[in-house]
């Protein structure tokens, strides 16, 4: 069955119908005519077809076309669910959970936010908490985040990530563990400031000088929750703890702020004018 999907591609908006499971270099080759991208071996091993997706790479001839935007598609669900909550007046987890039908997404949501205290503490001025869940690839994830803004210098600073992961049997939960602390370090960047810079064609910050990414300085506390379902057989981990630290940021700046922000990176440049504006200054 062909869906109807949007891919922004060096910052041009395409509208296409697809069949969601075709890979994303037919689809860029073929429907786009962005020849630029090479088909190599086929089985994503020698690099021809890489591209960028939301500042990852990923190769696009082993990617289906609906799983290359699985960051952005969660961070847009996830704004809109905390919106919806917002909207009708009630705390963001009760507002999941009353609509939640996913028990292992439940299960996943319910342990972040016990062992992160969601509701027992109110959060101190400037600061700010959300959360977000999500499945991707076999696996659930539930992260919720506490955040700090400057409002002088208009800083996010992200203080505080739990990640609750469930991916069926757990077979190494040292390894796993790892995995999803790196997937979150990785989710920073992307969430906060990681972008490509274009003007007139050309890449403006094509070197790790000019490229921002995460730095020891950067990382919050980070706790990670197992779930092992020994009922069910072993999925990836690979990708999916990635999904849920952008939204769960995006949510706690509007907590923070009240400023709701609806692209990625958040926060680029800092909030700047956005926090400034809602003082009323």
């Amino acid at each position: 069955m062909r869906e109807v999907m949007e891919l922004y591609v060096n910052g041009v908006r395409h509208r296409l119908e697809v069949e969601p499971n075709r890979s994303l270099l037919s689809v860029l080759r073929e429907d786009l005519d962005l020849t630029g991208t090479k088909y190599g071996c086929g089985e994503g091993q020698c690099g021809a077809c890489t591209v960028l997706v939301a500042g990852r790479a990923v190769r696009s001839c082993t990617t289906p076309v609906h799983l290359a935007a699985a960051t952005a598609n969660h961070f847009a669900r996830e704004t809109a669910m905390d919106e919806l909550a917002h909207l009708v007046g009630m705390d963001p987890l009760e507002f999941r959970l009353k609509n939640l039908k996913d028990e292992r997404l439940r299960a996943v949501l319910e342990a972040a936010a016990h062992r992160f205290g969601w509701g027992r503490t109110k959060a101190a001025p400037d600061r700010g908490v959300g959360l977000a869940a999500g499945f991707e690839k076999g696996g659930y994830v539930a992260t919720c985040a506490e955040i700090a803004v400057d409002r002088t210098t208009g800083e996010v600073k992200v203080l505080r990530v739990v990640t609750a992961f469930e991916c069926g049997a757990i077979l190494n939960p040292d390894h796993l563990t790892n995995q999803i602390e790196g997937a979150i370090v990785m989710g920073l960047g992307g969430a906060l400031f990681e972008a490509i810079e274009f003007e007139d064609g050309k890449i403006l910050n094509p070197r790790f000088s000019r490229y921002r990414v995460p730095r020891f300085s950067d990382l919050p506390q980070i706790d990670v929750v197992l779930l092992d379902r020994r009922d069910l057989p072993s999925a990836g981990a690979g990708e999916t703890p990635i999904v849920g630290i952008a939204p769960a940021i995006g949510n706690a700046i509007f907590h923070a702020t009240g400023v709701r922000l609806r692209s990625l990176p958040l926060v680029p440049n800092g909030l700047k004018g956005e926090a400034r504006l809602h003082r009323g200054e």
